[in-house]
């Protein structure tokens, strides 16, 4: 029952929105109470957060990170880069496909 609920909730979350939400396949490299450190591919992304994460979370464990594409920023300078390899304007807003590695 729980493998079906995942797969629910993977489901709905690529479902709502448009563009879709990014599903990336990560591990996790290290936890804290209120930081995580993924990898994804050979990217290393940073987390924190003002909740408390779950105590079971634990180093090497695979996870699925979502990411809404309206929190994604496209800068010249930022801490992560990245390809770009397709772009499709789509009325007011341009949907733009990048590569981590």
């Amino acid at each position: 029952m729980l493998k079906w609920a995942c797969l629910f909730v993977y489901f709905v979350a690529d479902f709502i929105g448009s563009p879709n939400i990014n599903l990336l396949e990560a591990e996790v490299k290290s936890t804290s109470s209120k930081n995580v450190d993924l990898l994804v591919g050979e990217t290393i992304l940073s987390f924190a957060t003002d909740e408390e994460l779950p105590a079971n979370i634990q180093a090497g464990e695979k996870v699925t990170l979502g990411i809404r594409p309206e929190n994604i920023e496209l800068t010249e300078n930022g801490n992560h880069k990245a390809k770009i390899y397709s772009t499709l304007p789509s009325g007011m807003e341009t949907v733009v496909k990048l590569s981590l590695n």
